[in-house]
């Protein structure tokens, strides 16, 4: 094909394109006046269609929110990187991914060498009571080392420390914020204050921050809305090896790697 004929065949192309453009174009506007003076002549269907794009744009906008929190934006921990979910592999019993006992997670402070610490979970309810209406919590039963494994802290007060924990039941409790703004009014002398958990005083040793959310592994079974915390009994790891319950975090020392860890 000589230059000439491409130049035409390519003019022809471009022309042709021009026209389908155009044509698409008056087509469009057509279609928007036809549907304008549809909308102008049945205004009650108007209004239920906006209102029906403006709810699929809100519910867009909720679940973009949702998965920017949890998967586009950073944990909200200290050096999130370093963090690891510690699982029983009990394939055997057809559980790959089982939680650990007492005794298991006591191994797991002894021996590993490539971690700082490991922390323990347990997610549970309790009453609160006093202080108005008696009310059902959503709880965790922590390790007294949870919040500092995690890299958490309180908006006010503390988290947990060794002497937390008691052989008989716990002494403190650890509250979140919205029970903290529902309950107690936003009151910052709740820090010492003692109130009623299960039917025992307990003190109050801090607030997490408002938002502040675990968001772990979904077969972790733990909720990411908890609403107060207490110290676990410091005796549990002398519990039977059989007694799965704890959901245990783990904080890898600086430099290691995943693939150094697990070996």
């Amino acid at each position: 094909m000589s230059l000439r004929s491409t130049l035409q065949s390519r003019w022809w192309t471009v022309a042709r394109s021009e026209r389908r453009a155009g044509r698409l174009i008056e087509d469009t506007f057509r279609d928007i006046t036809y549907a304008c003076r549809g909308l102008r002549a049945a205004p009650g269907f108007t209004v239920a269609t906006t209102a029906t794009l403006a709810l699929g744009v809100g519910a867009i906008t909720a679940i973009f929110s949702v998965a920017n929190a949890l998967l586009l934006q950073p944990l909200p921990f200290r050096d999130p990187s370093r963090l690891v979910f510690v699982w029983e592999d009990q394939t055997a019993e057809g559980y790959p991914r089982a939680p650990l006992s007492g005794p298991e997670l006591n191994d797991l402070d002894e021996r590993s060498a490539r971690f700082e610490g490991f922390g323990a979970i347990w997610a549970t309810t309790a009453a609160l009571t006093g202080d108005g209406d008696p009310e059902q919590l959503r709880v965790g039963l922590v390790t007294t080392d949870f919040f500092s494994v995690l890299g958490a802290d309180a908006a006010l007060g503390r988290t947990f420390e060794p002497g937390d924990d008691s052989v008989d039941a716990p002494t403190s409790v650890l509250l979140g914020a919205a029970v903290w703004q529902r309950r107690y009014g936003s009151d910052p002398a709740i820090v010492g204050r003692r109130i009623d958990v299960n039917g025992r005083p307990l003190t109050v040793v801090g607030v997490m921050p408002i938002g502040f959310r675990l968001m772990m592994p979904p077969d972790a079974a733990v909720p990411d809305d908890l609403e107060a915390w207490l110290p676990l009994n410091r005796r549990f790891p002398e519990g039977p090896r059989g007694q799965r319950f704890l959901r245990v975090v783990g904080r890898m020392r600086d430099g290691v790697s995943l693939v150094t860890a697990v070996l």
